[in-house]
């Protein structure tokens, strides 16, 4: 849409990947320290939902980094 921007969901996808951002995170902005320790959050938190989704619980609360 002229000045909302993208109309469709597969043009706003398209949009959202070549302008290289999420939600309101634009990644061109970070450097490259800051892109290593969102890349290492994100993995975290990726392993974390696997092993609930799996039933692997720690009794500890302790989350798997790597």
């Amino acid at each position: 849409m002229p000045k909302k921007g993208p109309a469709h969901q597969h043009c706003y996808q398209a949009d959202a990947a070549l302008r290289r951002t999420f939600q309101s995170l634009d990644i061109t902005e970070l450097n490259d320290d800051e892109l290593r320790d969102l890349k290492d959050l994100v993995l975290t938190e990726e392993n974390e939902r696997a092993r609930q989704r799996a039933g692997e619980t720690e009794d500890d609360g302790d989350v798997e980094l790597f």
